[in-house]
């Protein structure tokens, strides 16, 4: 479901409040690895610098989970503003909803689950590069006649 909140990006929630903590934990895990968008709040870490790499901001955040426990989710954008602001690569505790902002784009994963992924596969793409196949063989097979399954 996709409200617009009063900063013109759209949220989708990912679950309801009661289990928001449990949601929000296997909020990577039911994406592939990999969803688009960004954690919500305000509530934070900015653990990245001008010119972290994608990789390093993972590995990163990774270090800063193991540390301090406050990094389950991260949230990475490429888009110019947040990398100009360097407010690209932020740490959040708890992530129950998403938002898109307009003209960014985010990807949020956990990231001991990304760099693990990177570790082992020498690319940390391999688990978003399924969830595209899935997204093509889902639109094959609606334009197959096959039906649509969103939103069941």
């Amino acid at each position: 479901k996709a409200t617009s909140d009063n900063s013109g990006s759209n949220t989708t929630a990912i679950g309801a409040s009661s289990v928001a903590a449990d949601a929000s934990r296997s909020l990577v895990a039911a994406g592939g690895g990999s969803r688009e968008g960004r954690c919500s709040g305000s509530g934070y870490m900015s653990v990245g610098w001008p010119g972290m790499s994608r990789d390093k901001c993972i590995e990163r955040a990774a270090e800063v989970q193991k540390d301090t426990a406050q990094c389950s989710f991260l949230s990475y954008s490429s888009s110019s503003q947040p990398q100009q602001q360097s407010q690209f690569c932020l740490c959040f505790k708890d992530c129950s909803e998403l938002t898109h902002p307009s003209a960014e784009a985010w990807e949020t994963v956990n990231p001991e689950e990304a760099k693990a992924t990177s570790d082992n596969s020498g690319s940390n793409t391999t688990a978003i590069g399924a969830s595209s196949v899935a997204a093509d063989a889902s639109r094959s097979l609606v334009a197959a006649g096959g039906g649509s399954r969103e939103g069941r």
